[in-house]
């Protein structure tokens, strides 16, 4: 698969801004996703080697203490797009997309149930959106809960 570079307008950082700190935290870590890709099938890996939303992170060093360093990288290539409420990464002069999916895929597909009290600390409105509400046998909702499955899924679904 073939990708044309994508030029962007400008990206959205100004070179003053880089000298900024802040603090970014994540659970994100590279070699996790790499020991998870590992036992996939040969077919598979070289899916995430070729698709343009993942090869970039092969090529990067790869050690247990890295973890935010990915989050980085995006940040300072932030694309203009011209659209307000959608952003770009250019990487390698590639754009990529970087949401909840390539989130899990990077976190080492660390998926667990959200706490009993989850729905208190904040909103449902995205799980719900993509993950179906299991019910009792009564027919009652039981608290939301995402598994790993679940996650693998929607994943096939992307191909």
């Amino acid at each position: 698969m073939t990708v044309e570079a994508y030029r962007p307008a400008g990206f959205f950082f100004k070179p003053s801004d880089y000298g900024k700190g802040c603090k970014l935290s994540s659970r994100c870590h590279q070699h996790d996703f790499l020991k998870t890709i590992e036992k996939f099938e040969a077919s598979e890996k070289s899916w995430f080697q070729d698709h343009p939303q993942f090869k970039h992170i092969f090529h990067m060093d790869c050690t247990l203490t890295r973890k935010v360093m990915g989050l980085w990288m995006l940040l300072l290539r932030t694309m203009h797009t011209g659209k307000g409420r959608q952003t770009l990464f250019g990487v390698n002069g590639v754009p990529i997309r970087y949401s909840i999916r390539e989130h899990s895929l990077l976190s080492g597909l660390y998926c667990h149930s959200y706490p009993e009290n989850y729905p208190s600390i904040g909103s449902m409105k995205f799980a719900r959106k993509h993950f179906k509400v299991k019910k009792t046998k009564d027919g009652k909702e039981k608290g939301l809960q995402v598994t790993e499955a679940e996650v693998l899924e929607k994943l096939q679904k992307m191909k």
